[in-house]
This record gives C-alpha cells, structure tokens and sequence, in this order.
C-alpha cells in the first residue's frame, strides 16, 4: 500500500501490554482482544454492547469492538443523536463535543448506532464520545458510510465480530484541545461461522467515487499501520 503511516512499534514482551478487556468483557471479541503494542497510556472500557481501548494522551480511540447477531438487526428504535462525554472515562483526557465546533470534521462513529437499534441503552451509549473519532464529512457519510451498511448486512444473516480503529501518529493533526484526526479508519469483520476475516484500512480523505473495496488489506497489514497485535 502507498502513503500509509506506519507506527514505530517497541522490543519489548507483547505480555507487558496485556489488557484488562479480557477479563471484564470477553464476549465482544471472539479470542482476545488486540494488544497496544506499543507506549502508551490507554484506558480500557467496557459499555453493554461494546469495548473500546482509548489513547489518553493522544486523545483518541485507538478501536472499539462488538459482536453482533441478526436479532440486533431488526430493532425499530431509532438514533438519538445524543453526543456526550464517557463519563467512565478520566475527565481530564475524555473528548468533548464541543472538541469538534468550528471544524471540519464530523463526529465519526467507530460502533455505528445502526447495530443497536433493539436496546435502548445501546443505543445511547453509541453516542458516547469515545466511540467517535474525527473523519473527513464526506468520509463519514460516503465511503465509511458504504462499509457499514456492507457489515449491517453480513450481520443480518450471520454472527459477527467488528474491530473498528484509528491510525494516528506523531504528525496527525489535532483540534479542539488536543484531539487527534486519524489518518486513517479501519475496520475488521470476522464471521466465525465460515471462518473468514475481512479487512478495510481507509485513508481519512474525501473520497469521490472510490468504494470500500478498493481498500481491502490483510490484518497483518492493520498490524502494521496500527501497532496492534491481533490474537
């Protein structure tokens, strides 16, 4: 792949890394989940639908996971639009909305409310903040857009398992107070029942008349981009 940044990750034991996810909410991944292998200071959280590991230094999500049936995909209640701040997560490194007035950038989700439309509670918490990064408009309401209604269908007919994450790096840029853009959003679906994985890693640009596709990658190459190991 071209252009992509690739994060510098440590020598050390991927055992120095291990979360607490694991242990607190285990049925969102279907092994383990992804350890951060590389420095720094991550928050770990578990909500009722989702789990997601948080950058606090750099101020963004680094992904969030959730598991998904057909049962989920047939719910009417409808998206609440309520952006908020985790309030499970430390205050003086948790994203704001306000974080994103007067930017370009639309509040990007990484667990879309569209999974959750059988549980209230779910729903609302969708639009926790640390479950959105910052994506290009066009980005979020056309390519990504694309993605999640290919996932929502998957899942309409099958269980699945979604990692969706960020790639940042030491020259993203930032706004609000200091929350970072990702260069890139990338998702990971895996079906266990036919024991396939699929992976997208897309550039956080406008895009025009690409298609998600175009961006298929290996998880290794999400590995590579992300310094994530994938159980």
């Amino acid at each position: 792949m071209k252009n992509i940044l690739f994060v510098s990750l440590m020598a050390l034991s991927l055992s120095t890394f291990a979360n607490t996810l694991d242990n607190n909410c285990p049925s969102f991944s279907l092994r383990k989940y992804p350890i951060v292998s590389h420095q720094v200071k991550v928050e770990y959280v578990c909500h009722k639908k989702y789990a997601l590991a948080y950058d606090d230094v750099n101020k963004i999500t680094i992904y969030v996971a959730t598991k998904v049936n057909p049962s989920m995909m047939s719910g009417k209640i409808i998206r609440g639009n309520n952006f908020r701040v985790d309030g499970s997560m430390s205050p003086d490194y948790a994203v704001k909305p306000s974080d994103y007035v007067g930017t370009p950038y639309d509040k990007g989700h990484l667990a879309e409310a569209e999974l959750f439309t059988t549980d209230n509670e779910a729903m609302d918490e969708s639009f926790l903040m640390s479950n959105m990064h910052p994506q290009v408009a066009n980005f979020n309401r056309g390519i990504w857009k694309s993605l999640e209604t290919y996932t929502h269908n998957l899942a309409k007919n099958d269980t699945i398992y979604i990692i969706s994450g960020t790639v940042y790096g030491s020259k993203s840029n930032h706004i609000g107070r200091g929350v970072t853009v990702p260069e890139y959003s990338w998702k990971v679906i895996q079906i266990p029942s036919f024991q396939t994985v699929e992976a997208y890693l897309i550039p956080n640009v406008e895009h025009k008349n690409d298609t998600f596709k175009k961006y298929k990658v290996t998880v290794k190459e999400i590995e590579i981009a992300t310094g994530l190991h994938f159980n």
